[in-house]
């Protein structure tokens, strides 16, 4: 015969320990609950019977605990459920005084100092299970028992009843439960949760009268000295179960973000200790290598000719790693803006003269969430000094020079650095190599008039500022410092920028940026 008991919990939450299971180390948590409470409330209660309507229940208590004791059990639990935190509290111990045989001195003799009789309190953990349901938000759950045994029969179902009836908690005081006994399980429930023999992946160990068990054995206080420091109480054994998978929730899937091309992508810097501007082109330079990682989903060297192809613009490389053809005007540069009140890096900069795409732009966001590092440590230790990125929204506006505006008047934030060696061995200017000259020329090959441009540069602000070597140069015997220049460019027609020139220009060196025209 089939026994269906159907119980909820009206607080949400079910309280219990297994059996002799400190709740500090409790690795598991009792769930299911096991059949080894059940048939012990289930007594308890019967007691309760007999006090109120004063008749002997001892017969119908043995054949129940004969009923129970030969039966199979079997759960369709909550598929929403899952272990609750557990709540820690002070709770009241023992009733002693505080403090505890406190004594002084008194001409010789020992004198007890007055204190007070009071409860100590000791940390308790409350182990819990919150039960949930996947029908209704607001339903607190439903734990459906399935009991099979040749052994029960209609006239236990009268002590049985009454006994479920009489029950207002389950495990802990605090686990409020309602249960009672229903003709069959509803046609949209199945079993989901049966007992093993023996234990498997991801089972767990579930409390259970043995079949000989007697009502003696069942009804034993915790604490009675023959079984206080067992493992597994007189007539029971543990058996077990795997709980039900949770199911996934099922949310809307979100529509997909298309962020919109944009030129210019801004990252604000937070830091502790602000960077030098000598160590431009090593953190840009680092940050490039983060986003063309993240843009290929691994590094150049594994990447296919496809995903090389596809990456060109942010590289700045054709796949074969040779540089990009219109090297100077097509892919990705990459800048550190400084205050200039407080001379303290302000932001870091990525921008192209075509729009960056919806990859693009994620590729250089996911690169931002990492801390960046002022420096290269050694290997194997971590440098302690790090840049925090923020991405700033689209609606903030772009630093001078970087917007629609043409401006007449520029100057460089950061040192400008000639392409090519400014001396000779003897050092003299070479011809056609000064500051000024390469400068001239440079805007002419990107497209700027330089028939009516001015152009200064301040021979007593050079100084040496770290450049950019590319990976198949760095074996050369070159130098990785050149000597950088402040300079100023004076315009008859007002231009857009932003404008970059000289040596590492995509890193970082020789930015310009736009001066209020006078």
């Amino acid at each position: 015969m089939r026994v269906v008991l159907r119980q909820t919990f009206p607080l949400g939450r079910f309280h219990a320990n297994p059996w002799r299971v400190f709740p500090f180390e409790d690795p598991h948590g009792e769930w299911p609950p096991s059949p080894w409470r059940l048939l012990r409330a289930i007594l308890a209660r019967s007691h309760q019977l007999e006090r109120e309507r004063d008749v002997q229940c001892q017969a119908w208590r043995d054949a129940l605990v004969g009923a129970f004791c030969t039966s199979s059990f079997s759960w369709h639990l909550p598929p929403f459920s899952w272990r609750g935190p557990g709540l820690r509290q002070y709770q009241p111990a023992t009733f002693e005084w505080d403090p505890p045989g406190r004594t002084k001195k008194v001409k010789g003799q020992p004198v007890s100092i007055p204190g007070e009789r009071t409860y100590r309190s000791t940390l308790v953990q409350d182990n819990f299970w919150v039960v949930g349901s996947s029908k209704a938000v607001s339903d607190t759950g439903i734990v459906w028992w399935i009991v099979e045994g040749d052994a029960w029969s209609k006239e236990h179902f009268g002590l049985l009843d009454a006994c479920l009836e009489r029950m207002t908690y389950f495990g802990r005081a605090e686990a409020i439960t309602e249960i009672q006994r229903v003709e069959k399980l509803p046609n949209d429930t199945d079993i989901n949760c049966v007992l093993e023999q023996m234990p498997s992946s991801g089972s767990v160990p579930v409390l259970v009268p043995t079949v000989d068990a007697t009502p003696v054995q069942v009804q034993a206080v915790t604490d009675d000295p023959s079984i206080v420091n067992s493992t597994v109480p007189p007539g029971a054994r543990w058996l077990h179960a795997k709980r039900p998978v949770k199911p996934l929730a099922k949310l809307p899937r979100p529509r997909p973000r298309i962020r919109k091309p944009a030129r210019l992508v801004q990252f604000a810097i937070g830091t502790r200790v602000s960077p030098p501007p000598n160590s431009i082109v090593v953190m840009t330079q680092r940050f490039r290598g983060r986003v063309i990682r993240e843009f290929l989903e691994g590094s150049w060297q594994r990447a296919n000719a496809a995903q090389r192809e596809a990456a060109r613009l942010l590289s700045g490389k054709e796949a074969d790693g040779s540089p990009l053809r219109d090297h100077r005007h097509s892919h990705a540069r990459f800048g550190i803006l400084f205050d200039q009140e407080t001379g303290k890096a302000a932001r870091l900069l990525v921008w192209r003269e075509q729009p960056f795409t919806d990859e693009e732009q994620r590729a250089i966001l996911n690169a931002g969430e990492q801390e960046l590092p002022l420096s290269f440590a050694k290997a194997g230790v971590r440098d302690p000094w790090t840049i925090r990125l923020v991405p700033l929204d689209w609606q903030e506006p772009p630093p001078a020079g970087f917007g629609d505006q043409a401006r007449g008047r520029w100057k460089t934030v950061t040192p400008y650095v000639p392409p090519r060696h400014v001396y000779d061995r003897k050092g003299r200017t070479k011809p056609g190599e000064s500051p000024e000259e390469q400068l001239c020329l440079e805007l002419a090959r990107q497209g700027y008039d330089t028939t009516d441009v001015t152009i200064r540069v301040d021979d007593q602000s050079a100084e040496w500022t770290r450049v950019h070597r590319p990976r198949r140069h760095q074996d050369e015997p070159t130098n990785t410092e050149r000597r950088g220049y402040q300079a100023s460019l004076t315009f008859a027609t007002p231009v857009r920028g932003p404008i970059s020139l000289g040596h590492s220009s995509h890193f970082g060196l020789g930015l310009f940026a736009a001066l209020d025209d006078e």
